[in-house]
């Protein structure tokens, strides 16, 4: 299986460069690990007497991005309108599909791997998710 975050490369030419792009935020995605093949979600389990297994769950983090000459800007309007956003039940995401001058790894499609998306947090604690994903990537911490 491939990992479950990549980070966003981003291949650029004249003015478009890494230190040309800034993050608004993040949106924080709860999601489901499923075959893709299939389309079951996948489980583990702990031993052979385990038959029932653990669904496998994880986080991922959505940055919400735009131009540096821009940023000032939509900070400051995303911020003022934030309150707005939350009321009508409308996130980052929602904002950045509706403002022509930032755009989400979501939108783009990056990374896409055809897991469920939860429509809230999970029963535990975020801790435990982020925790565990930092040991499966960079075992050295």
């Amino acid at each position: 299986m491939d990992r479950l975050s990549t980070e966003v490369r981003i291949r650029s030419w004249g003015g478009v460069s890494r230190g040309n792009i800034r993050t608004i935020g993040f949106h924080r995605l709860y999601r489901v690990r499923v075959c893709r093949e299939c389309g079951t979600m996948l489980r583990t389990y702990d031993g052979t007497d385990d038959i029932q297994g653990n669904i496998v769950r994880y986080i991922q983090d959505c940055p919400v991005m735009t131009f540096r000459h821009s940023h000032q800007h939509v900070s400051d309007v995303y911020t003022r309108c934030k309150s707005d956003l939350n009321e009508s039940g409308l996130t980052i995401l929602d904002f950045a599909s509706m403002t022509p001058v930032t755009v989400s790894t979501f939108e783009l499609g990056l990374p896409e791997n055809g897991d469920f998306i939860m429509d809230g947090p999970f029963d535990e604690p975020d801790e435990k998710f982020l925790k565990r994903q930092q040991v499966a990537y960079d075992p050295s911490k």
